[in-house]
């Protein structure tokens, strides 16, 4: 296809999720789009503070804000810029450094990463890491960061 969509595999998407954000890529495609993440509790599967809207309730005329900084895996952004882009930094090591890593190149790189509030996707968010890392985890990240921080 001619856009990729990533997604953490311990996510949960709500109905029509995924269309407003093939809208926007559809619209320029140097924008990343990113769904509004929403908690879910690794302990019971609830959604504390959580919207109890689907997308399909959200007015979609809201306004689409920009950010900064998204998160490394739940983004659709087209292919062939992904890839203009140099796609995900293979000296990374497992996790952690990849959000900003990626939202740097696409500031510097002439695109824009927008949260599109129509698009709601459920993250399980675990006190405990199912991740084996090089070394330990704090030193993986602190060394991913360190690299990212090089690189650009």
């Amino acid at each position: 296809g001619a856009v990729l969509t990533f997604l953490d595999s311990h996510v949960e998407c709500n109905v029509g999720w995924l269309e407003p954000l093939l809208e926007r890529v559809r619209l320029r495609p140097t924008k990343v789009a990113c769904p509004v993440i929403e908690v879910i509790s690794d302990k019971d599967m609830s959604h504390p503070n959580t919207l109890s809207v689907t997308a399909t309730d959200t007015p979609c005329g809201l306004s689409v804000p920009r950010c900064p900084v998204m998160a490394g895996g739940l983004f659709s952004i087209d292919k062939k810029y992904f890839f203009e882009l140099g796609t995900y930094d293979p000296g990374l090591d497992v996790w952690g450094g990849e959000n900003m890593e990626i939202s740097f190149k696409v500031w510097m790189c002439g695109g824009e990463i927008e949260i599109v509030p129509c698009s709601r996707v459920g993250h399980i968010f675990r006190n405990d890491n199912p991740y084996s890392f090089p070394k330990d985890r704090v030193k993986t990240v602190e060394r991913n960061l360190a690299r990212v921080a090089e690189v650009w």
